[in-house]
Formats: structure tokens, C-alpha cells, sequence
């Protein structure tokens, strides 16, 4: 860039209305503060999850081939999950201002759509290797939990899906306002 593209790039930036810095701290605080719990409480299920397998692996052994695969399975969620924040970039804080935070909320936005809807298709993967390595006494147990657990989460994920579609939508009229 030459110096004159470069002195018309800074008077655009400071032609922009940033708004009341305080309140840009506080929603920068805030983008963080979510997106940091929402890491801890990922990871923290995950350990959960990996103790109750555990737990299980010792109380029944016959469980113990379904156990493996749901570990596994597990752990490879997991890593999704991490590659899809860092996909959505929720490492690190935003840049570049106020456009730069309301990208990283659009990206968190986009991120909690991502894992929601992922869960889908793991869950009818976690479903179909359950029918087939779990013994039939338990297979019972595992109908009713699938049914409930498919009659509870469809509709929080219709709730969600249209509440993050709506937060998206602001944001983007938010930045758009931010770059006339």
C-alpha cells in the first residue's frame, strides 16, 4: 500500500463513530467472559462424561465394547468441538475495534449454531453404534433414553437455532451502521 491509501485508511478509521469506549470495554469483556465459560463448560462436561465411562466401565463389565466406542467417540467429538472454535476463531480476543468485535460475535453466533446442529448427527451415530454393542436387557433403557433425550433437544434446538439466527442478523445491521 502507498502512503496515500494508507492515510485514507486512517482517516476512515477515525471518520467511524466507535462509540463510548466504556461500553466497547465492557462488551469486549463480556464476548470473552462467554466465550471463556462456554470452553470451561465444554471441557468440564467432557471430563464428566469421561469419569461417568469410567465409573461405568468398572460397575459393568459387560458394558465395556459400547464403553470403548462411546469413549472414542467422545474424544473425537471433543475434537471437533475444538476445531470448530478455532474454525470460528474463539481463541484469543478480537481485533480491529468494534468491527472486530462484532466478527467474534458473529463467529461465536455461528460457532453455537455449528455445535448444535453437529450434535445431530453424532447423536444418531452414538444411537446406531448403541443398538448395536449393547446388549439387548439393556436396549430398553437405551429406546426410552433416546426418545426422551429426541423429544427435549429438537425442540431447544428449533429455539436456539432462531435465537442465534436473530443475534446474527443484529450484528450484521450493527456493522453494517458501524461502516457507512
Amino acid at each position: 500500500m502507498s502512503n496515500q491509501e494508507w492515510d485514507a485508511l486512517a482517516a476512515q478509521w477515525d471518520s467511524m463513530s466507535v462509540g463510548d469506549p466504556a461500553v466497547l470495554q465492557q462488551r469486549l469483556r463480556r464476548h470473552a467472559r462467554r466465550t471463556h465459560l462456554g470452553l470451561i463448560g465444554e471441557l468440564g462436561a467432557f471430563v464428566l462424561a469421561l469419569a461417568m465411562i469410567g465409573w461405568a466401565w468398572v460397575d459393568d463389565p459387560g458394558m465395556r465394547r459400547w464403553l470403548v466406542v462411546a469413549g472414542v467417540l467422545l474424544v473425537a467429538c471433543q475434537g471437533i468441538y475444538l476445531l470448530l472454535r478455532r474454525c470460528y476463531r474463539l481463541f484469543g480476543s478480537p481485533e480491529r475495534g468494534l468491527v472486530g468485535l462484532i466478527d467474534a460475535e458473529i463467529g461465536r453466533a455461528r460457532f453455537i449454531l455449528a455445535t448444535h446442529w453437529a450434535g445431530v448427527p453424532i447423536a444418531l451415530v452414538m444411537v446406531a453404534c448403541a443398538w448395536v454393542l449393547i446388549p439387548s436387557i439393556q436396549l430398553e433403557k437405551v429406546q426410552g433414553g433416546t426418545v426422551m433425550s429426541a423429544v427435549l433437544y429438537l425442540p431447544y434446538l428449533a429455539a436456539r437455532t432462531w435465537q442465534m439466527l436473530r443475534r446474527i442478523r443484529s450484528l450484521r445491521r450493527e456493522r453494517a451502521e458501524l461502516l457507512r
